[in-house]
């Protein structure tokens, strides 16, 4: 299950975006290094295709707006990505 919301959290120039899974999570080491380009996790076999480029350009896209990126996650119980953007309304 994947859940998502996008909150202001009542200010008008802020904006919080929350993606959360019931996954496998992430171990404490590979969170360490999720934003570097083409690190892939220790989790991650043959099975799982992928370049390890997602999290890093997800990285560099967030901060070419002036915001922040925070990831927390469990093994057996899931991930949590964060997103924070200051923003302004007209």
């Amino acid at each position: 299950m994947i859940v998502y919301y996008i909150n202001n959290r009542g200010k008008k120039d802020k904006v919080h975006i929350l993606i959360k899974d019931n996954g496998k999570g992430i171990k404490e080491e590979d969170l360490k290094n999720i934003f570097e380009r083409y690190y892939r996790g220790t989790n991650t076999g043959t099975k799982h295709k992928g370049s390890g480029l997602g999290m890093a350009i997800a990285n560099d896209i967030v901060k070419a707006h002036d915001g922040s990126i925070n990831i927390k996650s469990q093994l057996g119980v899931g991930t949590e990505i964060r997103l924070f953007f200051d923003c302004c309304y007209r």
